[in-house]
């Protein structure tokens, strides 16, 4: 699902389809998601530190049915993770969604 979801917006991006959207938009929607989805990635987060690590991202997934082969989530926890701590932040999981 999530994998779709990717492919079908970088196809829309490619038609130049979503060129049209404006940056004060997004920046709302993640202002409106990131509230949504906190309570949410907070049960993954065990240790409290607004941070979602490798082993709470597979939970994650597992949970809403998502079968990603788990070096796809590690190319993701790393590539959202410039820092290199292991984990990544819940409002950069946020982005992420977004983009």
């Amino acid at each position: 699902m999530i994998a779709g979801g990717q492919a079908k917006m970088a196809e829309l991006r490619a038609k130049g389809v979503l060129q049209g959207y404006s940056t004060t938009l997004l920046d709302k929607d993640k202002t409106r998601l990131g509230r949504i989805l906190d309570p949410f990635l907070r049960k993954y987060d065990h240790h409290g530190e607004g941070r979602i690590d490798l082993t709470q991202m597979h939970a994650l997934l597992a949970d809403v049915h998502e079968a990603i082969p788990p070096a796809e989530v590690q190319r993701w926890v790393a590539r959202l993770d410039p820092g290199g701590r292991g984990s990544i932040e819940t409002s950069g999981l946020v982005d992420a969604m977004l983009h």
